[in-house]
């Protein structure tokens, strides 16, 4: 939830460097990626609730080396990228610097003039250094900067078929919406042959005028187009000072800057005559800045000692902007109207303090790790009017959090470990500083009734976890597995809750308002059990397997909001929507002598992914996925040609999706909003190193 904001619930983290915009270049820069489950207190401790992904740049060599890839296949999907690095100075000061061009062409018809939906571009360019200045000083600096530009999103759109699954046991006021059942999905959402792909591409100049006129986006060179636009910086220096043999200082400094605009078809497929829908064009555009500066301390102990320990502090300023434009044309005058809907500023400051320290015991057999991180975030939410651009809403408050994580292994021999854990971690809490920005006394009373909302704030959600599990090699070093069974709370959960007003009182009588507020309604019970491995069966052949059961159950969530949208007060003892209850993967690989110092290699790779509900009341969900890729490759240590085919089995099944509201008739109330996989792609990928 709130992925990419200043209090997202996973972190995502570049050299160490927490990247509170969520925005990653990838591309030959990285050299390994590390995905660890959360909660996490010493390690990777801000915002990692959840989670943590971890991505680590490649170390450069002396010797000067460069890298060359390039790639092409249907839907025209093309990529070039190259890199070179060595050192300027011998084991003193080295650089590489890495470039990359990528797209794809759309895949999904569009029904307004057969255009091609989801076409994607991306332009990055990166410098890195290493400077030693000595055997004991390090610094590692880091600088990227990378565009995205991207057409009409490939989502379809499906109009609700059929009335609500269950009666409604609270009639609301006409005033916001029509009395009777919401009308929504049943069951199985219907194939993608059902959607209705309207989308219309050309924005008219008058409609470019108002949208695009957030202050924003000055200074970023955004296109006036339908599509996802970012321009992004990462910015990060590393300095590792060994002290002595047994102590080590550890710095991690990063900023980074975020800026997106996405301009879109608000009504999505062709206005009804007989629907109640005033308007014939609906433009909008959301424009979202952040920025992020961190700075943190680290001092360790010698791990290799029989206790070990590290205490730190971390300082995080982080800052996020966002306004949203929109612009209707009156479908019987033919006037065009709108406004700003939001002028928001949402700014954190985060000061964490930590520690940790670790005893291996028993000739080193048992290990007990305690870990624990005190933190403080000083959140503040600043909301322009709606109406009249100035400021009215300023709120501020401090959120304090103490999270603990005690591990114990236990090496059982033959290299292979029990583990038991206990964690908790936190997300700061927030505010609903938008139902203030409204001037109507009257309008705020209603979109608290209809959201549930009775204040402008939210608490803090807090997850505590129990994991056992057991890991390490297969008899004889065939492999290494991992299969752990965990049980997780979730309390005070932040859940966020949507209507459409319609019409807003004693304003505009025929104007259209979406609304969105959070609530601490949500207890959860998270459990399940985790599997990876991977075998070689020769040196030549191997297959590696994922296995998941991540059961879901909410044990409090009750709110005026399920009964207006799902007819049910109650949802205790449903799952959480878009968490699939069963998933994995299996890759079978085979790599053999070719002639000389040629190889050959062949690899098929399977994903599943279960059945998962796309609305809060499990009333409707999306079926399972099977994705099936293969590749066919003959390579060396500098060049490597290979042919892949992704998606072989052309499952063209949704890969995720939700409800939302239909503008483009309010009789409806209810749409579900669906991701297509991509068809069938086949392609040629070229690899060298000189």
């Amino acid at each position: 939830g709130q992925g990419g904001s200043v209090v997202a619930a996973g972190g995502m983290f570049l050299d160490g460097a927490a990247v509170v915009g969520n925005a990653i270049p990838g591309g030959m820069d990285i050299g390994a990626v590390e995905v660890l489950r959360g909660p996490q207190s010493v390690y990777f401790g801000r915002s990692t609730m959840t989670g943590a992904v971890s991505y680590r740049t490649k170390a450069i060599a002396n010797d000067w080396a460069g890298e060359i890839e390039a790639k092409i296949g249907m839907q025209y999907v093309r990529s070039a990228q190259a890199s070179i690095s060595g050192a300027i100075v011998d084991d003193l000061l080295k650089v590489r610097i890495t470039g990359l061009a990528e797209g794809t062409d759309g895949y999904t018809t569009n029904d307004y003039d057969g255009s091609k939906l989801g076409d994607r571009s991306r332009e990055s360019l990166s410098l890195t250094t290493e400077f030693t200045p000595t055997d004991r000083l390090k610094f590692k600096g880091y600088v990227n900067y990378f565009h995205d530009k991207d057409g009409a999103s490939a989502t379809i759109f499906l109009p609700a078929t059929n009335s609500n699954c269950q009666l409604a046991t609270v009639t609301p006021g006409a005033a916001l919406y029509s009395a009777g059942q919401r009308s929504t999905f049943c069951g199985e959402i219907p194939s993608r042959s059902n959607s209705v792909n309207y989308i219309n591409t050309t924005i008219p100049q008058a409609f470019k005028d108002r949208i695009f006129a957030s202050s924003l986006g000055n200074g970023e060179s955004f296109d006036q187009e339908i599509g996802l636009q970012r321009n992004a910086w990462n910015m990060h220096l590393v300095s590792d000072w060994e002290i002595s043999d047994y102590l080590k200082l550890n710095s991690i400094t990063g900023y980074h800057t975020n800026a997106t605009m996405q301009a879109a078809d608000g009504i999505g497929r062709a206005v009804e005559q007989t629907t109640v829908f005033p308007y014939s064009n609906y433009f909008y555009a959301l424009i979202n800045k952040s920025r992020d500066f961190s700075q943190e301390f680290r001092l360790s102990s010698d791990p290799e000692r029989a206790f070990s320990w590290t205490v730190g502090a971390n300082y995080i300023n982080a800052r996020a902007q966002i306004q949203a434009i929109t612009a209707f044309q009156s479908r019987t005058t033919g006037v065009i109207s709108g406004a700003p809907q939001q002028l928001g500023t949402d700014s954190t400051k985060t000061y964490g303090f930590f520690g940790g320290g670790y005893l291996k015991m028993l000739d080193d057999k048992l290990t007990l790790s305690a870990e624990g991180r005190y933190q403080i975030d000083k959140r503040r939410n600043q909301q322009l009017n709606t109406v009249t651009n100035v400021q009215s809403v300023d709120l501020s408050d401090t959120f304090r959090s103490f999270n603990p994580r005690i591990a114990l292994d236990y090496d059982v021999g033959q290299r292979r470990k029990v583990y038991v854990s206990y964690a908790s971690g936190t997300r700061p809490g927030g505010f609903n500083a938008l139902l203030l920005s409204y001037t109507d006394p009257l309008v705020v009373a209603e979109i608290a009734t209809v959201l549930g909302v009775t204040n402008t704030s939210f608490k803090e959600e807090k997850l505590q976890m129990w994991e056992v599990g057991l890991k390490g090699n297969f008899g004889g070093g065939k492999g290494y597995f991992d299969i752990n069974g965990y049980y997780g709370k979730l309390t005070n959960q932040q859940i966020g809750f949507g209507a459409i007003i319609h019409p807003r009182p004693l304003t505009d009588p025929t104007a259209t308002q979406t609304l969105s507020a959070t609530v601490n309604i949500g207890k959860t019970e998270v459990y399940g059990v985790e599997w990876q491995g991977n075998y070689n069966f020769t040196p030549q052949f191997s297959l590696s397997t994922t296995f998941a059961w991540n059961h879901t159950r909410r044990n409090d969530f009750s709110s005026i909001s399920t009964d207006l949208q799902f007819g049910s007060a109650s949802l205790d003892g449903v799952e959480m929507a878009n968490t699939p209850e069963y998933s994995g993967s299996a890759v079978l690989s085979y790599e053999a002598p070719l002639v000389d110092d040629w190889n050959y290699y062949t690899n098929v790779a399977y994903v599943y992914r279960g059945k998962q509900y796309v609305d809060s009341a499990n009333l409707s969900w999306i079926g399972d996925r099977h994705q099936v890729d293969w590749r066919l490759g003959v390579g060396n240590d500098e060049r490597t040609v290979e042919l892949f085919v992704n998606n072989v089995l052309n499952d063209r099944s949704y890969t995720a999706g939700s409800l939302g509201g239909d503008f483009g008739s309010l009789q409806t109330y209810y749409g579900f909003f669906g991701a297509v996989a991509a068809p069938r792609q086949a392609g040629l990928r070229v690899r060298a190193n000189f």
